[in-house]
């Protein structure tokens, strides 16, 4: 393995590196004796990156290595190898600890690795760990960790359940179950809400969890959400719409009332 030698003393190294040990022996006569052969790495001819392709949950570390290599394969331990990632899988030092982010996904030859003029790439991608907080929020608005929202008696108003894991990340298609306060109104497998008559402020509103794990909205349901001064059940009562002002003005009847007056004093418009 360490190589071949003639008669001459020509010796031609093998292609593994090692420390071969009374590799060569030479004799005149009776009198013999051997030498040590130690064959090094040649020049650098190829990097690679181990793991390859793996798989991080977001939040989590992973050590990645680079590994040169001469033309026959033989580690060069010496060479230095520096690694960089795409921003959006996270963060690299150039050492090669990668720490993923929250932004899940497959990054096509997001990890990079170079020595000299050598460079190597490896893919890598960001999944999800298990369900740790939810945010529910009107689908309407961007999520936060607690929603106060308002709704006029009546009406309908959908919510969306966001799932996120430990490090932050959103999972994605999470199969929630919806709950709305008896009182409040009723909600849907969807996170549809109708809103009943009854105003008040609901701590606990509308709520999603996924086992254990449980979000919650607050929901307020003013008595006058379009402040006409007639008592959103009222109109309601009336089939007038509760987030209309101006039809409290009005005169459906023609009778020289305003709406708003005959409901406040009892009679029919």
């Amino acid at each position: 393995e360490a190589g071949e030698i003639d008669d001459d003393g020509e010796f031609e190294a093998g292609t593994t590196a090692g420390e071969y040990r009374r590799a060569v022996t030479v004799s005149i006569g009776d009198a013999r004796d051997r030498a040590d052969v130690t064959l090094v790495a040649d020049t650098p001819n190829a990097l690679s990156i181990t793991p390859e392709n793996p798989r991080v949950l977001a939040g989590q570390s992973l050590r990645f290595n680079g590994r040169v290599a001469d033309q026959y394969g033989n580690a060069i331990a010496d060479a230095e190898v520096n690694f960089s990632v795409v921003a959006e899988a996270g963060a690299m030092s150039p050492e090669g600890e990668f720490t993923a982010g929250i932004i899940l996904g497959d990054y096509e030859n997001g990890i990079t690795a170079r020595s000299g003029t050598l460079e190597a790439s490896t893919s890598v991608s960001v999944i999800p760990g298990q369900p740790a907080r939810i945010s529910v929020t009107p689908s309407d608005v961007a999520p936060v960790i607690m929603a106060n929202v308002t709704v006029p008696a009546g009406s309908i108003r959908g919510f969306t359940a966001f799932v996120y894991d430990g490090a932050g990340a959103v999972i994605p298609d999470v199969a929630v179950m919806w709950r709305a306060d008896d009182t409040l109104g009723q909600i849907d497998g969807d996170g549809v809400l109708v809103v009943g008559a009854v105003e008040g402020v609901f701590a606990s509103g509308v709520s999603a969890n996924v086992g254990a794990i449980v979000g919650q909205a607050e929901v307020t349901v003013p008595a006058d959400f379009d402040q006409d001064n007639v008592a959103d059940s009222l109109e309601l009562l009336h089939r007038f719409d509760p987030t209309e002002a101006d039809d409290m003005a009005a005169d459906m009847d023609g009778d020289g009332l305003p709406n708003g007056e005959e409901l406040n004093a009892g009679k029919k418009v």
